[in-house]
């Protein structure tokens, strides 16, 4: 087929329930120039038999198994790395794809845009009916089509406007309903290690405020949500993690992030740039003393929460202005007192 090359990127660990529907879902798009790459996470299921069958059927499937269990958002990274095609098309395991989703998506992007979403939709697997409600509430008002209705394409500005207003919520969707060029890779970086909840929602905005974003009103990708979902294990980290450092660090990349200028051009030109300042740095400390209070824990899981913010802190003191660099060090303050009361 001609055309270009797409890496369809799927990061697994202890998929094998989901493996065969997502694969089948793969292989049958109506474009067919892919490169199928499948990176295992140290799966312990049966995720590696079932790998190595379906390599053995579609040449087009490579199977790489990392040496040791990386976690969720460097494996995405490593997929990247590996990937050999010109665009790179995200894939979650437990998601699936319509058959034309691949084709629309190249369409939307043409030989002008480098990064394309489509609708999505939402397949639930033993959740909960208050559960689902509140999904489909929260999600479905801050999708593209309510946002922006009848658009084919974001630009760079109304991307700006969109992150500054609806702060920390995902209008672009989860990794399955994205597509982006290579070359995004080697200008913008790889995710965010550091966020446990909304790693692709930084990095769709650190794109689009430059790219824009092609849009498809249709509903090509389907977000699976279901127990054993990476979402839904988030669940359990979502009191330190996910709700409060990754909404510290996301607050922290608009205001000094490079990448981040246009929102803190629009937030300056709006008079909010100083309201995001405080509440940075209001919310900084908050999550620092609760570090060092959690440090005191005899529980583990919550005794880690220091250790956490403290790695946090050190890999972003070079962003922050003097005043905010001294968080770290006054929560360390705070937690040595307490310890030894």
């Amino acid at each position: 087929m001609n055309g270009p090359l797409v890496t369809v990127c799927i990061p697994v660990y202890n998929g094998h329930t989901f493996l065969e529907r997502c694969l089948q879902a793969i292989v049958k798009q109506t474009y067919t120039n892919l490169d199928i790459l499948v990176v295992d996470n140290q799966s312990t299921d049966d995720s590696g038999a079932l790998l190595a069958a379906w390599a053995g059927r579609d040449r087009r499937i490579r199977v790489v198994i990392n040496d040791t269990n990386i976690g969720l958002v460097p494996n995405r990274n490593r997929c990247i790395a590996l990937a050999r095609g010109e665009w790179i098309k995200f894939m979650d395991v437990d998601d699936v794809l319509a058959p034309t989703a691949i084709e629309r998506l190249l369409e939307a992007a043409g030989s002008t845009y480098r990064m394309a979403i489509c609708r999505r939709l939402f397949f639930y697997e033993g959740v909960d009916e208050a559960q689902r409600i509140l999904m489909e509430r929260e999600v479905r008002r801050y999708e593209v089509r309510e946002l922006l209705p009848g658009r084919t394409y974001i630009t760079p500005e109304e991307v700006a406007r969109l992150a500054l207003e609806y702060r920390g919520r995902n209008f672009v969707g989860e990794p399955t309903a994205v597509m982006m060029h290579r070359s995004v890779f080697d200008e913008f970086g790889a995710f965010n290690e550091d966020l446990v909840q909304i790693p692709d929602l930084e990095y769709w905005l650190r794109v689009g405020l430059h790219t824009g974003i092609a849009y498809v009103d249709e509903p090509l990708s389907c977000f699976s949500i279901h127990n054993g979902a990476a979402s839904a294990a988030n669940l359990a980290l979502r009191s330190f993690r996910a709700d409060r450092v990754d909404q510290v660090i996301l607050l922290h990349e608009y205001l000094y992030n490079p990448y981040f200028e246009p929102v803190r051009k629009l937030a300056a030109a709006e008079g909010v740039l100083g309201e995001l300042r405080t509440l940075f740095r209001r919310r900084a400390v908050r999550i620092a003393e609760r570090a060092a209070l959690d440090g005191r824990s005899t529980n583990p899981s919550v005794r880690d929460h220091w250790t956490q913010w403290r790695n946090v802190g050190q890999s972003r003191t070079h962003l922050r202005p003097p005043g905010d660099a001294l968080l770290p060090l006054a929560a360390f303050a705070l937690h040595a007192l307490r310890v030894r009361r």
